[in-house]
């Protein structure tokens, strides 16, 4: 296809759209919501070609992800680079945070692993790493399904034997110092912002820095994230992670140890609540079934050696042995220490046990105030026929 040809390919495919809604306009750039003859909705990103945005729009079209927007077509009209591409629905973190406030260790930390995933996949793209550049809250969308990287005006890809980029971008907060021109810009760029990333979404504040370039760290993050964070903003990208999957991993290993952690606490919670139900009933039915067999035995004559007295009694102790035996067992020292030890699901069955026990006990008593009175049966029958 010729220059004519394809201007003319690019002038009509371009008026197939109409403009739904402007979303931003810069000097170098203008972003539109747009939709098609078939009311399918895209965004269209329009950039002045003289200033150099745009190009890495090219290179994410042979990219399938779940992390990135899919890009539909990129063409050229006069003086203007046009992107067509998916339209995402969902806030960005910046205004997630900003109106709910900072987000839960497991929260922040399941959004920058799937970024990671994004920032991965264009890092191990088949024309050379392409560098985003510019990752930062307002380039990250919390869409339903996942978080998604967007804005590639400024992402470029590593060129070989090159000291520094030609052009030096980037959101002041989040930029590392290579892209101040100290040297070429590379994938331990965006594993800077990765990290700058997490801290703004534990604490809700743009990070900053002390005068001799540490950063000002917050007691809202975790120890253990402060020390992923450093890793990832070290002034220089050879003390960083030297892979975004190397960070992916070092958070897997955080995530699994915070979701045990909050695993654990759940269980304790739930133990405890488990606790003061059976202590209340327990007690409830101890006192009632005690007050019971009380009455039972002031109301009868006390003939301790009578079999009618005997079997009664065993059949009210046999009630009384359901109830105290595990009531006593858990409440002895043994039971505290047992209860604190093991797991939950262990405590569950130290319970359920104890219970059984109690249950054979509290059989063989009624079996013995039944068998005291099948004897005292027989011999009324033999009185009889005597």
């Amino acid at each position: 296809m010729d220059d004519l040809a394809a201007l003319v390919w690019a002038v009509d495919y371009d008026n197939s759209f109409t403009v739904a809604k402007i979303l931003k306009v810069t000097p170098a750039e203008k972003t539109e919501l747009v939709y098609d003859r078939n009311d399918n909705l895209f965004v269209r990103k329009q950039f002045s070609r003289d200033t150099g945005l745009g190009t890495g729009y090219r290179l994410l079209q042979t990219i399938a992800s779940p992390y990135l927007p899919r890009i539909f077509n990129c063409y050229s009209i006069c003086d203007q680079d046009v992107v067509i591409m998916q339209y995402l629905q969902g806030p960005t973190a910046r205004e997630l945070v900003s109106q709910n406030g900072s987000l839960q260790e497991e929260t922040a930390m399941r959004i920058l692993t799937e970024l990671c995933q994004a920032v991965q996949e264009l890092h191990n793209a088949t024309g050379g790493p392409i560098i985003h550049r510019d990752i930062n809250p307002s380039n990250v969308l919390l869409c339903p399904d996942s978080a998604k990287l967007i804005d590639f005006g400024i992402a470029r890809t590593f060129k070989e034997g090159k000291d520094t980029d030609t052009h030096h971008w980037g959101t002041r907060a989040y930029a590392a110092p290579e892209q101040y021109g100290f040297r070429q810009t590379d994938e331990r760029t965006d594993i800077y912002a990765l990290g700058l990333l997490l801290y703004y979404l534990l604490t809700g504040f743009d990070p900053q820095r002390d005068a001799n370039g540490n950063l000002l760290w917050d007691a809202r993050i975790p120890e253990s994230l402060r020390r992923i964070i450093d890793t990832c903003t070290k002034l220089d990208p050879g003390l960083r992670f030297k892979s975004v999957g190397e960070l992916q991993e070092v958070l897997s290993r955080q995530r699994c140890g915070v979701t045990h952690a909050s695993h654990m606490s759940r269980n304790r919670r739930l133990g405890k609540a488990l606790w003061i139900i059976w202590l209340i009933v327990a007690n409830v039915t101890f006192f009632t079934l005690a007050v019971a067999t009380i009455a039972m035995i002031l109301n009868q004559p006390f003939e301790p050696f009578s079999r009618d007295w005997m079997a009664s009694a065993l059949q009210y102790l046999s009630l009384l042995l359901l109830v105290v035996t595990p009531l006593y067992v858990l409440l002895t020292d043994f039971g505290h220490l047992v209860s604190n030890l093991l797991p939950v699901k262990h405590r569950v069955l130290q319970v359920i046990s104890v219970i059984l026990i109690s249950f054979i006990l509290t059989g063989i008593a009624i079996a013995g105030a039944d068998s005291l009175h099948s004897d005292e049966y027989q011999q009324t029958q033999l009185s009889g026929i005597s």
